[in-house]
Formats: structure tokens, sequence, C-alpha cells
């Protein structure tokens, strides 16, 4: 069950409270299919590693390269989702606040 202070209960919404409730039900949910690519992902780029650099030789390491270079990429890609997350969490907050009161 959730237990909330009384500050908490007055400092915040109930459509708040909903919408951080369901944010937080879908990260626990998302949680082991990335857990799992902590470990994989090494695994499964080593593992293509070895059966190209038996086809191709050295020239794999350009897909290696490819990787490393992408890995900033999709760290300013993941800031700039984060970011427009928080701006879709205000709105449904405020959408769940204003269906609260109609009912």
């Amino acid at each position: 069950t959730l237990k909330l202070s009384s500050h908490e209960r007055q400092t915040r919404t109930s459509g708040e409270i909903t919408n951080l409730i369901s944010v937080d039900a879908q990260r626990l949910q998302d949680l082991t299919t990335y857990l799992h690519a902590l470990w994989y992902s090494f695994f499964q780029i080593g593992l293509a590693i070895y059966f190209l650099w038996g086809q191709l030789g050295p020239s794999c390491l350009g897909g290696v390269a490819v990787i490393i270079i992408m890995i900033p990429v999709s760290k300013y890609i993941a800031q700039t989702m984060g970011r427009k997350q928080s701006i879709l969490m205000k709105a449904r907050d405020e959408r769940v606040e204003k269906n609260s009161e109609i009912l």
C-alpha cells in the first residue's frame, strides 16, 4: 500500500500522485529488460566481433568504431528524451487532476 505523510498529501495533487505511481510501475517493468542488457550486450558485441574477425579480418574494427562513436550520441538522445519526458509528466499531471476534479 502507498503510505504518504500528511505533509506530502497536502503538497501534491491526486493527479501528481497517480501519475508518479504509474510511472514507477512502468519503470519497474522496464527494469528487468535493461538489467539483462547490461551483460548480454557486451557478450553479443564480443561474439559478433569474433565472428566478423573470422570473415573480414581487421576490417571489422570499423563497426566497433561506429559503436564507440554512437555512445555519446545515444547519451545526448537519452538526455533530450528525459527533458521531453518531464514536460510530458507535467501535462499528464494536469490532465489527471482535471479528470479527478470533473469526476
